[in-house]
């Protein structure tokens, strides 16, 4: 079986697979197009899926040179043959004839016409967030290496190849000695590059950041204060899926302040830090400190003088009941000085509207509108708010679908 994979390189050096649909293949060439997603996936990952679906040739089609290092680190284990070509079809690495004219036209013809609209979702800043304060998407993994921190250069030489090989494809190395990793995959940077950020981090205890979880869930107030979440916020709270490494001071520590050692040797192997992650207490999933840094995020960019409120199905304003486990939720309550709004989060759109909505919206993200409860705040017009407010829910389904077409 032969694969077919076209990545866009961005600025930072993560790889973006984009899949051409106009692009017509028989079911009998044995071919396919593929998407494999390099941010949540690892060297290894990359390998299984390529003897799990039985690829025995792997074509690429990249604007950039990174991933001629991932093939090269690849190589020392995959049986796979890999053949590599730039956006302009010239052949960087493999067999020219590995492809059929006809797709080899159609793939050229592709990437001419489409070669403006390529764009990343990534930003270097969202990098150096999660560097951090271990604030990582949902899709990854537990124990999916994303990013290392390396403080002195006798540390590089010693990080133990299965560390790498459990990195994610698009992980990057914080390291002022970045000369000495031109020979391994992942995305080098300076570190001088977090401090242009860490400004805007606090660092608080675990007893001052559940003060403030404490407040939302029980008043719906966010701290003001906090342009972030504090440094190592999910360190903190036991909540860590160890994404993350630092190598320092001949040690390896799995938090950004450096209080969580991890080993003293920085030649242990990557099951052996597992291992040790594993003795660090870890805690059920908590919604509203999972929520939390988002909401963060929300409020900064609220213009509110005074108070500032939320509304969400994790936290109390009217109604006492809130939600214990994690449910996809696409609106927001604000209450900012003294006006009261609804945020869609799909498409970031922020309205006005009357009190009475809000108070509805609490009933309606905590599925109990049907409570005996809403009387005492409309004792004669329950029905008539409810009405206007469903009109309100469709206008913002229409105008979310029509954005998206």
């Amino acid at each position: 079986m032969k694969s077919i994979i076209i990545i866009y390189e961005d600025e930072i050096g993560k790889i973006i697979p984009f899949v051409p649909s106009q692009i017509n293949i028989s079911p009998n060439d044995n071919v396919f197009i593929d998407d494999f997603n390099f941010d949540v996936n690892s060297p290894l990952d990359f390998v299984d899926y390529l003897r799990y679906h039985e690829i025995t040739e792997y074509i690429i089609f990249s604007n950039g040179k990174r991933i001629n290092k991932i093939v090269n680190f690849v190589n020392s284990f995959a049986t796979t043959i890999f053949h590599i070509f730039d956006f302009q079809a010239n052949l960087i690495a493999g067999n020219k004839d590995v492809l059929e004219d006809e797709l080899q036209v159609q793939i050229q013809n592709y990437l001419s016409e489409n070669l403006g609209f390529f764009s990343s979702p990534y930003t270097l800043e969202e990098d150096i967030h999660q560097l951090i304060t271990a604030d990582y998407p949902f899709d990854y993994r537990n124990n999916l290496i994303k990013h290392i921190h390396i403080s002195s250069r006798d540390s590089l030489e010693y990080i133990h190849s299965t560390v790498f090989e459990n990195c994610s494809m698009n992980s990057i190395i914080f390291t002022d000695y970045s000369n000495d990793i031109d020979n391994y995959f992942p995305i080098k940077c300076a570190t001088e590059t977090i401090n242009k950020y860490i400004d805007k981090y606090k660092k608080e205890s675990k007893e001052e950041i559940m003060l403030s979880v404490a407040n939302f869930r029980e008043k719906g107030e966010v701290n003001r204060t906090w342009l972030n979440i504090p440094i190592d916020y999910f360190s903190l709270l036991e909540m860590s899926r160890n994404n993350r490494l630092f190598y320092s001071n001949q040690r390896i520590y799995r938090d950004f302040q450096n209080n969580d050692l991890l080993s003293k040797r920085l030649d242990t192997t990557y099951s052996q830090i597992i291992n040790f992650n594993s003795y660090f207490k870890k805690k059920n999933f908590n919604p509203e400190e999972q929520i939390f840094p988002y909401l963060i995020n929300v409020s900064k960019h609220l213009k509110a003088k005074r108070k500032l409120h939320l509304i969400t199905p994790y936290n109390i304003l009217i109604h006492a009941d809130r939600w214990n486990s994690y449910t996809y939720f696409n609106l927001i309550g604000i209450i900012a000085d003294e006006k009261f709004y609804i945020l869609n989060n799909k498409n970031n759109i922020k309205y006005e509207v009357p009190k009475q909505f809000l108070i509805l919206l609490e009933f309606y993200l905590k599925e109990n509108l049907d409570s005996k409860q809403l009387k005492n705040y409309f004792p004669n017009k329950l029905q008539q708010y409810k009405d206007s407010f469903f009109k309100f829910m469709s206008k913002i389904e229409r105008e979310q679908y029509d954005k998206l077409l």
